[in-house]
């Protein structure tokens, strides 16, 4: 069986139409071979792009650490780096610690000038819980801890009587959420 095709052919002066004839068994396996070309370079492109989908998972899974890791190792540099931190609002930031039993973030805080009165302290409890779990709350820093549930937990010393703890408190995420 022959199939006749009809192609024009234009070149320089020559515009008729040249009969070719294909043989039709040719044409066929020329297309099955093609096709299984195709559907192999298909197959192995999928083959190659679920292997690198996995890969890319698995690289990415095992370099995420824990929100708790983290948490302590960022405490860790921040107060290594930045603490003492100069005096701001009659304070002084000593350090930033968590604990990854409780899942609490410390911060350790020496009140100084004025600021630095055991009478001013008394009977504000619940101003000053009220102040911290506002700045929780308005924290952008703290984010992701917060989504974790962590406790805030907040200590003021005295500079004047270094082992005096003029205020503490524990900001829960029953407080902030």
């Amino acid at each position: 069986m022959t199939i006749t095709y009809y192609v024009l052919v234009s070149a320089a002066k020559i515009k008729k139409k040249q009969k070719t004839r294909i043989n039709s068994e040719v044409f066929c396996i020329f297309a099955k071979e093609n096709y299984k070309l195709l559907a192999n370079l298909f197959n192995k492109m999928k083959k190659q792009t679920i292997i690198f989908i996995v890969c890319m998972i698995l690289i990415s899974s095992c370099q995420q650490e824990s929100i708790e890791k983290r948490a302590a190792r960022e405490a860790k540099e921040f107060t290594e780096k930045n603490c003492p931190t100069p005096p701001q609002n009659n304070s002084i930031l000593d350090s930033i610690i968590f604990d990854e039993t409780s899942r609490t973030l410390t911060r350790y805080f020496t009140m100084v000038g004025s600021a630095d009165n055991a009478d001013a302290y008394i009977g504000r409890n619940s101003e000053f819980h009220q102040a911290l779990v506002d700045d929780v709350k308005n924290n952008t820093n703290i984010y992701a801890y917060k989504e974790a549930g962590f406790t805030f937990a907040f200590v003021y010393r005295s500079q004047k009587e270094k082992d005096r703890i003029l205020y503490q408190d524990r900001i829960t995420a029953n407080d902030y959420q």
